[in-house]
């Protein structure tokens, strides 16, 4: 094949999501520099970018990337990777994206990434990377003033810091009730698929203010990791792990203060790791387990296991 024709093809769709009965994905457009844009299906049955030619949602925050918008109201907050600049871009009436905070009056910002919105609240939670001309690059996770309502021509907004000190963050997680965010941090020289921290705060918003409060780390093993950190509809936390219980990336949860396992078996009920958007609600999960009798390593993939927000554990 050549390179021209392998270049030249559609990516996968990414993240799916639904505003208003419309389903909308992300994609990268080859025939646009590789730009990576919101789509729909048109009247026709065909696909169409929303996002206009000069916006590109993308990051390279933490070095992998990954997911860097999320939905809020009926739009969509996202990292747009030309100028690592926060925009909003209402769905529903078609108007450009309008920047709610400029990166060039936050210092060095490299950009934003796994953001979320919080339930009830006028508040974004989202990794953040600074670049710095004396020591590498540092992360944490902020808070951004959406202000959806007139927020034309704003830009001057300002994060606020509610976790920092780790060498990397990743995979903000809220409760449906708005009161605790969970994450995913590490340090150097561990890399995010060997060993992870798990922690958790109260939120608290009240007078435009925002605060972290009573936080935690619930995980800290040596040589153990975490990914895919979610809260249930009853506020439970639910995450994968290859903790010392077992050898694989099984699912536990903390339950009034307790470490509960859900799945134990000898396969490993995880998506990729490393890559930002592994907390976006959805438990999807490769299963690969050793089968002694036939002396093989069989891969089984799982489409869906379940929606965390909505799962009765």
């Amino acid at each position: 094949m050549e390179i021209e024709s392998a270049l030249s093809r559609a990516s996968e769709p990414q993240y799916p999501f639904t505003c208003n009965g419309v389903l909308y994905w992300l994609e990268a457009l080859p025939e646009q520099g590789g730009r990576v844009s919101v789509m729909s299906k048109t009247a026709n049955d065909g696909t169409q970018p929303i996002t206009p030619p000069e916006f590109n949602i993308r990051t390279r925050v933490n070095e992998y990337g990954g997911k860097c918008f999320c939905q809020c109201g009926r739009g969509l907050v996202f990292n747009n990777f030309q100028d690592n600049s926060l925009y909003y871009q209402d769905l529903e009436s078609g108007a450009l994206p309008v920047r709610l905070l400029d990166a060039n009056d936050n210092g060095q910002c490299v950009g934003f990434a796994d953001l979320v919105c919080i339930p009830g609240q006028e508040w974004i939670i989202a990794v953040m990377e600074m670049s710095h001309a004396d020591r590498e690059n540092s992360t944490s996770i902020v808070a951004v003033k959406a202000g959806l309502e007139g927020s034309a021509g704003c830009g001057s907004r300002l994060p606020v810091i509610l976790e920092s000190g780790s060498d990397f963050y990743a995979c903000p997680v809220v409760s449906p009730d708005g009161i605790n965010l969970a994450w995913l941090e590490w340090s150097h020289p561990h890399m995010p698929w060997d060993q992870t921290r798990l922690g958790r705060g109260e939120l608290s918003c009240a007078d435009g203010l925002i605060a972290l409060c009573n936080t935690k780390i619930l995980v800290d093993e040596d040589g153990c990791a975490v990914c895919q950190p979610g809260f249930t509809e009853d506020g439970k936390l639910v995450f994968a792990s290859d903790n010392s219980r077992c050898d694989f990336w099984n699912l536990f949860s903390f339950e009034n203060g307790d470490l509960v396992q859900i799945t134990d078996e000898n396969m490993s009920w995880v998506k990729r790791t490393g890559f930002l958007g592994n907390a976006d609600g959805w438990m999807i999960a490769t299963a690969a387990y050793w089968r002694s009798r036939h002396n093989k390593l069989v891969t089984v993939w799982f489409v869906l296991i379940w929606q965390a927000a909505n799962a009765g554990l």
